[in-house]
């Protein structure tokens, strides 16, 4: 083998510590399965509630774009070029989504338990769905090529990860006298704790110009607290209200990104400037335990369902 390949690829700073740190812009959407509220059933709504819908749609959330952030530090070692870093990632998403019934027709709700909500019909609804994601990942790996213009840096390292999801989702109807009002809320907090394993690459060109693809998976052990209550104006006492802590499973996360970079050395190679911006996707599977309740006591054949991340990362790093 050429002593080219497998040969250090890491930044070369003269004289200085071989410390970087980087600060990343993102704006992500959030998605999930299994966040249908309501069918819009047209026809007799009398006739729906006895029969079952036999026209209609489903009504989903809207999704959109939020902005985060992350922050890292990292180090290259005099041992064999390999490096170690932390990073820390911030993102919250808040979603609202309303709907009508159709004139005429009837919304037939479907959060919540299916027991308790099936009998009943309502005219509009209002939801929110809430996100908040905490992660911290330490990874140590190396840089190093294996062409003259492509370089690898496999690594592996821990994550810990906090997830909580809120669904809140209100169902009214105006038209009777007193007003119908179901109310179902819903909440999962968890987090996680596991290894890593992971890839970067670079495809480098002129100019200092270059094409990067990254992949990182892990498998995290995750505890869950899940809550869930639905109330309702025709029972004075809560319909629905369970509680579940300490509910521990394995879940994986898949992340992929591909984007564009550039750098150059400053002051005499004594500092390293990089810009880069690039499009990334994750799957944090089997996330939604919202329908949980409803699998096992409802009889229903909704899945949980994954958790889907996808958007923009604009960083910025300096190593010195």
């Amino acid at each position: 083998m050429s002593p080219a390949f497998n040969q250090c690829a890491a930044i070369n700073i003269d004289c200085g510590w071989n410390v970087w740190m980087d600060t990343s812009f993102i704006y992500f959407e959030a998605m999930e399965d299994n966040l249908e509220l309501a069918i819009r059933a047209n026809g007799d709504p009398s006739t729906i509630l006895t029969h079952g819908p036999s026209d209609g749609s489903v009504v989903g959330i809207d999704y959109s774009y939020e902005p985060g952030f992350k922050v890292g530090i990292g180090l290259t070692t005099r041992y064999d070029c390999w490096d170690v870093f932390a990073e820390y990632t911030w993102f919250r998403s808040t979603v609202t989504q309303s709907a009508t019934a159709p004139s005429p027709g009837v919304l037939l709700p479907m959060a919540g338990n299916p027991f308790v909500s099936a009998s009943h019909g309502f005219n509009a609804l209002d939801s929110r769905w809430h996100t908040s994601l905490d992660v911290i990942d330490g990874r140590m790996g190396r840089w190093h090529y294996v062409g003259k213009k492509l370089t690898f840096h496999p690594y592996f390292g821990v994550r810990a990860a906090w997830i909580d999801q809120d669904w809140d989702t209100t169902y009214t109807n105006t038209i009777l006298d007193p007003h119908s009002v179901l109310v179902a809320n819903q909440a999962t907090h968890s987090w996680g704790v596991g290894p890593e394993v992971g890839i970067d690459t670079q495809w480098q060109f002129c100019y200092g110009l270059r094409l990067y693809g990254n992949a990182e998976v892990d498998v995290l052990f995750t505890r869950y607290t899940t809550l869930k209550t639905l109330d309702t104006n025709a029972s004075v006492e809560r319909a629905f209200d369970v509680t579940q802590h300490g509910a521990n499973t394995l879940r994986a996360h898949l992340d992929l990104e591909m984007g564009l970079g550039w750098g150059t050395y400053l002051r005499c190679h004594k500092w390293y400037l990089d810009l880069s911006a690039g499009y990334g996707f994750q799957i944090f599977f089997d996330q939604n335990m919202f329908r949980e309740y409803q699998v096992t006591t409802g009889f229903s054949s909704f899945y949980g369902g994954n958790l889907y991340i996808h958007g923009l990362t604009v960083t910025a790093k300096l190593e010195f």
